[in-house]
């Protein structure tokens, strides 16, 4: 079942075991019902899984893996604040007015989402609770402290980007060739051959110059 601000499911336990799933399988082009029903989650309580994933920002508008389904959901414990990043940008008015969202009261939730949808009751316990579960795969404790998003950036309280998120741990981010301050460090392999032959003493000639030549390059120590 879906909301356009709260998409939410009556099966929030079931909903967990299939995003856990989600970091353990490979990444698909898309999450449809055609997918879902191909991993085992056929009930037609499952089809607002793809509204709930979208909304978190671990799928795009088509369905899609973002960044933060690939780098971040699949990331293990480092990729987490990129999932803690998305989902505050996916429930931006929420974060607006609780930063701390994920560690509210069901009860404060539950004033907020029927304040804001036309749920009944039991439809609203339901957002919250998929809510809640959602964000136990969001690491909100190690996000970055600086820059804010969101309708109203003098609101106190930072809701990062993912682009944030990312700079901040780049352990989470595809990696890169750096420099360190000290300079370049270069590794080379080389390869040698000989061609094959009975004759042992050919071998030893063979590894007595290049322990000469190694020798050489390292200045003459031994």
């Amino acid at each position: 079942m879906t909301n356009d601000g709260f998409p939410y499911t009556n099966v929030p336990k079931v909903l967990e075991k299939f995003v856990k799933m989600l970091s353990g399988v490979g990444v698909p082009p898309k999450i449809d019902r055609k997918y879902l029903k191909q991993m085992g989650f056929s009930s037609s309580n499952h089809h607002s899984f793809i509204a709930i994933l979208k909304r978190a920002g671990l799928l795009d508008s088509a369905g899609a893996p973002t960044d933060a389904y690939k780098m971040g959901l699949r990331g293990g414990a480092a990729g987490k604040a990129l999932v803690a990043a998305a989902i505050r940008e996916g429930y931006d008015e929420l974060y607006q007015t609780y930063p701390d969202a994920q560690t509210q009261p069901k009860e404060v939730l539950a004033t907020f989402i029927g304040a804001h949808t036309g749920l009944g009751s039991q439809a609203v316990s339901a957002a919250v609770s998929t809510f809640l579960v959602m964000c136990t795969f969001g690491d909100f404790e190690n996000l970055p402290q600086s820059g804010v998003t969101g309708k109203d950036a003098s609101l106190e309280g930072s809701n990062p980007t993912l682009d944030q998120v990312r700079s901040d741990h780049p352990e989470s981010s595809p990696r890169s060739p750096s420099l360190s301050a000290g300079g370049i460090t270069v590794n080379v392999n080389i390869m040698l051959s000989v061609d094959a032959t009975s004759d042992s003493a050919v071998y030893e000639a063979f590894f007595t110059a290049m322990a000469k030549h190694i020798k050489d390059l390292d200045g003459g120590s031994s």
